[in-house]
């Protein structure tokens, strides 16, 4: 944390207040380096054991190497290894005369001994605490830890660098002080994992050890990927332990129940603990519920014991041990609510809904990346920017703006900056950058992402015929439930997905569309994957020419209506007046023509 981060020197020193405050500093104190082997609280052949096999492995290795490894301090060291040289396990190889200067390395016999010692236990690293040091100091501070006075100060350090959000802000500001959980809902590119990363910085931090010893092995609980040090003058003298940072542990699609278990890595000698555990004294996200392989129910289901008693069981060689896990639970997702029931809602009762942010914030956003990478540009790139997400009929693409498509077409405009040899991103390479951007062009050319990625196949397609309504295509395209439209002369072959012939109907008169009847051809189930390979047709023509390629879009998209089988029946579903209205027909039309006109369209 530093002034450079453009906040205000109070905004920076009120927080490193709130970093330090006097319980942590007191506890801190209180885990002095150890003086001699019994202070480290584990059997003394053990920590014999964990240096010889420290030298087997890395020798020849200074003593400050062995350190460094084990975390063990130099008196300490110095008396073990003379042990073992006594025992003639250990030689000088070299270096010196400080302790910590001088080389070692194993003899013959201390390398047979070694090896039989890690065909048992392989670990090889930090020298664990004894599980009992583990529960005191650990326990200490999960007691009484909410609610959490959290400084305006310390809001505006965490969320410095997040534009617009203001409402989600507030809700994670209520949950950091009140150790609750929360339910994050919204499109995917809106902020969701972003922000929340950002609310873990309105927690204080915590200490934990790096390993524990429990039932003759290493649990291990530091995990560099989710646990960020604090400075080195605010560490514990007894360096087995480490001041970090409220963690932030996210998963995704991929959690399974067995990753909630933990696990044994025979190679590294350690069980692993599960990333909840990992979370404690944080935020643990869940992100995409609803995705994972397992049962998303059953996955929320196993969380709920530790979301209740902040504590957990993982088994270690075999013995059932009790951990720490007092973190505060988030779960993102873009499905429908009801992915949740009513055990977990009450568990994570706060809600925050991060819908596509306003084009200004999303504008500025995108100013700021290209600040952030160190990048010159023009005023006509960050405009050429926000015509992608103006309407349609103010001359833009039309599209939903994320705070994802920011940061992508900033890399993306950097790349082709370089490439090109220039020194200022301008609109020619911002309209470029859009151009590569697949999600971005897909939308302009008016897939449905939604059905990208799904493992449905097929969807049932309806196909009715809008007579007389040719110049109005354009405005039938746009009515929800419209998968395509497609003008054959005066008339309008639609393929309606989700909303029936009535309701349809209904909408053409809403909007004032002019039409003469519509008929109904037929039910089909169309291929998903139809789509999307008319998508590359699309993608091709975007490449060629960089503009909008309406009548190659109309025709791939007129491919569909033939998407699949036979119509079920042929009949008139309604005739309607010039004015959108009238009475119906009795005239049906052949079932043999319909299939003659389908074969042609394909």
């Amino acid at each position: 944390m530093s002034e450079e981060e453009g906040l205000p020197r109070e905004v920076l020193e009120a927080v490193e207040e709130y970093y330090n405050q006097p319980e942590i500093v007191e506890l801190v104190e209180s885990l002095r380096k150890p003086e001699s082997i019994e202070d480290l609280g584990l059997p003394e052949e053990y920590v014999e054991n964990l240096v010889l096999k420290v030298i087997a492995d890395r020798g020849p290795v200074s003593g400050r190497e062995i350190y460094e490894v084990t975390r063990i301090p130099i008196p300490i060291l110095e008396e073990i290894v003379g042990e073992l040289e006594d025992r003639k396990l250990v030689g000088h190889t070299g270096g010196g005369p400080m302790f910590q200067n001088t080389n070692f390395d194993v003899t013959p016999k201390g390398r047979d001994l070694a090896e039989n010692i890690m065909k048992e236990d392989p670990y090889i690293g930090v020298c664990p605490v004894p599980y009992e040091d583990y529960v005191d100091v650990v326990g200490d501070q999960v007691e009484g830890r909410y609610p959490i006075e959290i400084p305006e100060e310390v809001v505006e350090y965490a969320f410095h660098d997040v534009v617009g959000a203001e409402e989600a802000k507030r809700v994670y500001r209520i949950a950091a002080t009140s150790g609750r959980g929360l339910i994050v809902y919204g499109p995917p590119g809106t902020g969701k994992t972003f922000t929340l990363s950002r609310m873990a910085k309105l927690l204080p931090p915590i200490v934990i050890p790096r390993a524990v010893y429990v039932a003759g092995s290493v649990l291990q609980l530091y995990d560099p990927d989710f646990h960020e040090p604090r400075p080195r003058r605010e560490q514990p003298e007894d360096r087995r332990w480490v001041k970090i940072h409220a963690p932030f542990v996210f998963t995704g699609a991929e959690l399974t129940l067995d990753d909630l278990q933990g696990r044994y890595d025979a190679d590294k000698g350690v069980y692993e603990v599960p990333p909840h555990v990992k979370a404690h004294g944080g935020v643990f996200l869940v992100d995409d519920v609803g995705r994972q392989r397992d049962s998303h129910i059953a996955i929320l289901n196993r969380l709920i014991v530790p979301m209740e008693n902040k504590k957990d069981i993982v088994h270690v060689a075999g013995t059932a041990v009790e951990v720490f896990c007092d973190f505060i639970a988030a779960f993102s997702t873009n499905l429908p609510i009801t992915v949740f029931d009513e055990a977990h809602l009450r568990r994570a009762p706060l809600f925050v809904h991060l819908s596509h942010p306003p084009l200004d914030d999303a504008v500025e956003l995108f100013r700021k990346r290209l600040e952030e990478m160190g990048e010159k540009y023009t005023e006509d790139a960050i405009e050429t920017y926000r015509k992608a997400f103006l309407p349609e009929e103010e001359g833009g693409w039309g599209l939903k703006p994320t705070f994802a498509y920011a940061r992508d077409v900033a890399q993306i405009a950097q790349a082709i900056r370089i490439q090109e040899g220039k020194d200022v991103i301008d609109r020619e390479i911002v309209e470029k950058a859009m151009r590569h951007h697949i999600v971005l062009t897909l939308q302009r050319h008016g897939a449905d992402l939604d059905k990208f990625g799904s493992e449905e196949t097929e969807v049932s397609v309806t196909t009715v015929v809008v007579k007389g309504a040719g110049e109005e295509v354009d405005r039938i395209e746009r009515i929800p439930g419209v998968r395509t439209a497609v003008r054959l002369g005066d008339d309008v072959y639609v393929d309606l997905e989700g909303i029936s012939p009535t309701k349809f109907i209904e909408s053409l008169r809403q909007e004032g569309i002019r039409f003469a009847d519509v008929e109904f051809v037929g039910t089909f189930q169309s291929s998903i994957l139809a789509e999307a390979t008319a998508m590359e047709e699309l993608m091709a023509s975007s490449e060629e020419s960089g503009e909008e390629a309406s009548e190659a879009s109309s025709e791939a998209s007129g491919g569909s209506v033939a998407g699949g089988s036979s119509a079920e029946k042929t009949a008139k579903v309604e005739e309607g007046a010039e004015e959108g209205g009238g009475s119906s027909s009795d005239l049906d039309v052949d079932l043999e023509e319909v299939e003659d006109l389908l074969k042609d369209l394909e």
